[in-house]
């Protein structure tokens, strides 16, 4: 029980923390201005793809994903005995993560990353 109390006071804590904050930033509605407002009246327009984001971003899951499957590689050292190891599930997860990663990528690459405002909005806009 005193584990469960551990990992749920930060929860609550995170969740009411901001409440609290935004109870005196905003003393008449208790919201910011325009919350809850959908469609937004201004959308930014995405920004490009960036090669060099991409491969950086690239190299940094692929020295993660090889110390997650050969952590001797970066100095740790195999456990001898089986009552010091782990369940040896690590490499399911990276290799789950590494295919829905791949997935992603494959439907995001022929996207189309356009937005279009609704023509109410568009003439809010213009005024």
């Amino acid at each position: 029980m005193q584990r469960v109390c551990g990992l749920v006071w930060p929860v609550l804590l995170s969740i009411g923390l901001p409440l609290v904050a935004v109870w005196f930033a905003y003393p008449e509605t208790h919201l910011p201005p325009g919350f809850g407002v959908f469609p937004p009246l201004f959308v930014e327009n995405p920004p490009g793809f960036n090669l060099v984001i991409f491969v950086g971003l690239a190299l940094v899951e692929a020295a993660l994903f090889l110390f997650l499957l050969f952590p001797q590689w970066f100095g740790f050292t195999i456990p001898t005995s089986a009552a010091q190891a782990g369940s040896g599930g690590i490499a399911g997860v990276v290799l789950a993560r590494l295919g829905s990663d791949a997935v992603f990528l494959v439907a995001d690459v022929g996207a189309d990353h356009t937005f279009q405002l609704p023509a109410a909005a568009q003439h809010q806009m213009q005024e």
